[in-house]
């Protein structure tokens, strides 16, 4: 109003230069309400800097007089003229190079001076950054931030507040506040949710109050905004992380009561953005902190339990051990006198048998086999897992053993209409093995292939295998087996699917049997198969000079049969 009434319309008419003043008056009005509403501008900023430039001229001014008169004088002595145009070349070319440091130096000297209470930005946000970057401890870091916040505003009090996973409100540190704070801050997050559910921007109490005062704001709570006010906090600063609010800054006033500047401000938001990311990470640190510990303690549980569970397990497994020896045992001895009076009864011993009765008899004869031979798994069983089995480990002849075994079950391959055969073996040194638990795995191999073979050949071969190893193989053109069946094989009580409907009275201990004789013998064996009607191939390895313990289980073996001189009770 006062440009275009007093300047622009000044040599037109006088009519209007008397709103010039008025207008002035309005523009220093509207500059205060800016000021104290908006903080638009730091006067105090304003002034320093204005003192701080009048010192720099006033230096660079002095300066220029001085060497524009000793460069005219040096001119005038030697060259004999005086050159006013080369001494501003000169003194320009000074002045230009030298304003820069010399500006430096001013301001240093006078924010030192001036600013006794302020801050250097980049410090501050340099000491922020090493803080929120090096300390993982929760508790460590929000009393780090405090204390740095403290010191940089000059506060006189200073709060870290956050919300816990529970949604609670919690003081996370503190300075200046007291004991109370905790109780004023209970029960409040809600009302701090929703003061920043439309804006991440600072509330500043001071601004807040004045502005319901006047009637143009409405606060979420008033009773709160005007306790905050008595508690002299000045700033409510929000902490972000994207877009949830994990908690606030609240500061108190300064010491020297001079407001909150905009640069102050503006300095806070970058801080709260790295704070709030740093207390995140170390909270989550801390989570991940709290449950490796008691993962730990469950894990120590857990493993407390399964040493018990698994005391328990063994005295039910040697319990299981005990009673399968017993029964075994008390089983085989019935078994055997049973076998004894159907051979004499077969023989004709007792008197002339009609031959439907012995048809029937060879089926029973059968059946009493087959308990036996489960009667003896179940005894190697218990005797292997107790420990108790023994082993006699001799130099043998596996290749006339091979040959003994293929001719006794050649009558059974027969009666299928089946080709077993020993393929000719070369020339293979004895093995340390013990001769009675070798031949029973052999037997097991060919008997297997026997049964699960309807039609067409079983091939048995024995050769010396690199290095230092035996292997002993069956292949056969059988009913074969799927890949995932090889994995179950020589397990306790298991078989390949689909053999129940080829052999029904399997127990699925053989090939169990036969493994445990074969890792005592430091052995190795394997199943194979393509698939379905492919056929099998099962192979066992040993040690060409035994296992390592074949010496000491020689000699510890050998002395008590020596000692042994009375015969057990028939």
């Amino acid at each position: 109003i006062a440009l275009v009434t007093n300047v622009v319309l000044f040599s037109y008419t006088f009519q209007y230069n008397w709103i010039g003043p008025a207008g002035t008056i309005i523009m220093v009005f509207f500059m205060a309400y800016g000021i104290l509403r908006h903080r638009l501008l730091d006067i105090r900023a304003v002034v320093f800097r204005t003192i701080t430039f009048g010192i720099l001229i006033a230096l660079l001014t002095s300066i220029f007089a001085i060497i524009s008169t000793l460069l005219a004088a040096l001119f005038e002595d030697f060259a004999g003229f005086r050159s006013d145009l080369v001494t501003g070349v000169i003194v320009g070319i000074f002045v230009a190079t030298g304003y820069q440091p010399l500006r430096k130096v001013v301001e240093r000297a006078t924010n030192k001076f001036l600013y006794k209470k302020s801050y250097d930005p980049n410090k501050l946000l340099s000491r922020v950054t090493t803080v929120t970057s090096s300390i993982l401890n929760i508790d460590q870091l929000l009393t780090s931030i405090s204390r740095t916040l403290t010191d940089a505003f000059h506060s006189s009090k200073m709060a870290i507040v956050l919300i816990d996973k529970q949604g609670n409100l919690n003081v996370g540190a503190e300075e200046g506040f007291g004991e109370g704070v905790d109780d004023f801050v209970a029960g409040k997050e809600q009302i701090l949710a929703s003061y920043f559910e439309d804006t991440r921007e600072i509330y500043v109490i001071d601004e807040l109050k004045t502005r319901y005062e006047a009637g143009d704001y409405v606060p979420k709570n008033k009773d709160l905004l005007f306790q905050l006010h008595d508690m002299d906090v000045a700033l409510i600063v929000p902490l972000f992380v994207k877009e949830r609010l994990i908690g606030a800054f609240v500061i108190g006033t300064k010491k020297s009561g001079d407001p909150y500047t905009k640069q102050d401000l503006s300095i806070l938001k970058i801080i709260t953005g790295q704070s709030a990311v740093a207390i995140e990470n170390a909270a989550l640190y801390d989570d991940l902190k709290d449950f490796n510990i008691k993962l730990k303690q469950e894990v120590q549980k857990a493993t407390h339990e399964l040493v018990d569970a698994n005391q328990d397990l063994k005295q039910l497994d040697q319990a299981k051990s005990e009673f399968i020896s017993i029964a075994s045992h008390q089983l085989r001895t019935p078994l055997t006198i049973i076998k004894g009076f159907i051979s004499m009864i077969q023989e004709e011993s007792f008197g002339e048998v009609p031959p439907k009765i012995k048809e029937q008899l060879v089926k029973v004869f059968a059946s009493n086999e087959r308990l036996i031979h489960l009667v003896e798994n179940l005894l190697d069983i218990s005797r292997i897992e107790s420990g108790r089995q023994d082993y006699n480990f001799q130099p043998t002849d596996l290749a006339t053993m091979a040959k003994e075994v293929v001719d006794s079950l050649v009558p059974s391959a027969r009666v299928k209409d089946l080709k077993l055969k020993l393929e000719p073996t070369k020339s293979i040194p004895k093995v340390i093995v013990d001769a009675n638990k070798i031949r029973e795995v052999m037997i097991n191999f060919v008997d297997n292939a026997v049964k699960y073979t309807p039609q067409g050949s079983i091939v048995v071969k024995l050769s010396a295998t690199p290095p230092g190893m035996v292997s002993f193989e069956v292949n056969d053109t059988g009913i074969g087996m799927d890949p995932d069946d090889t994995r179950h094989l020589f397990k306790k009580f298991s078989r390949a699917a689909g053999t129940f409907q080829v052999h029904t009275e399997g127990t699925g201990l053989g090939l169990y049997v036969a493994k445990m004789l074969i890792d005592a013998h430091e052995g190795k064996v394997k199943a194979e198969s393509t698939g379905r009607g492919n056929g099998s191939k099962f192979t066992f390895s040993v040690p060409l000079k035994g296992p390592k313990a074949a010496g000491g289980h020689q000699a510890k073996k050998s002395e008590p049969q020596k000692k042994t001189t009375k015969k057990p009770p028939a």
